[in-house]
């Protein structure tokens, strides 16, 4: 699935009695009731086009826990989901669930919780996109092998937010 993500539009009544203002959202061709007060309003987040600019996201694709201990998060995972790796060495330990990547990382700050990671088409230009949108290179663009890209960048809130190109990914 593939979206870019952009701001509703407002239908409102102007006069004081008028029942919720009405937003329409663009993506889902829908239009939803807030009160006038919400905080969960369309417009009241920052959640599309910043200066003409929007970046494609493909959905989520992976997920990767820091593993300090790699063989024990390696022997805890396998037990928890039944299966063993299709992917074990000492620098990264990937697991196929769902059509999607679970992955477990020695070298990853347990500080910085798990890594989400959405596809995109073009990983570089996705960092340069959230970079001019206000984010902080985290981890540059870098072939991971098998044409897999991947980068993080830390938003201006400080959350890590993971971009990957897998010509491989097959989601269910």
């Amino acid at each position: 699935m593939r979206c870019a993500v952009t701001l509703g539009s407002r239908i409102q009544d102007s006069r004081a009695d008028s029942p919720p203002t009405l937003y329409r959202d663009r993506r889902a061709h829908v239009t939803r009731s807030y009160p006038s007060s919400s905080q969960h309003r369309p417009d009241r987040h920052i959640c599309g086009s910043i200066s003409g600019m929007s970046l494609a996201l493909n959905g989520l694709r992976t997920v990767i826990y820091p593993a300090p201990d790699l063989a024990a998060a390696t022997t805890w995972w396998s037990s928890l989901l039944g299966q063993r790796p299709y992917f074990d060495q000492p620098f990264y330990v990937g697991f196929e669930v769902a059509g999607y990547e679970l992955g477990l990382l020695p070298t990853a700050d347990p500080v910085d919780g798990a890594l989400l990671y959405w596809g995109v088409d073009d990983v570089p230009s996705a960092v340069a996109q959230a970079v001019a949108a206000g984010a902080a290179i985290h981890t540059a663009a870098t072939d991971v092998g098998e044409g897999i890209v991947t980068a993080t960048v830390r938003s201006p809130d400080g959350s890590i937010v993971g971009l990957i190109f897998n010509p491989h990914f097959q989601g269910s």
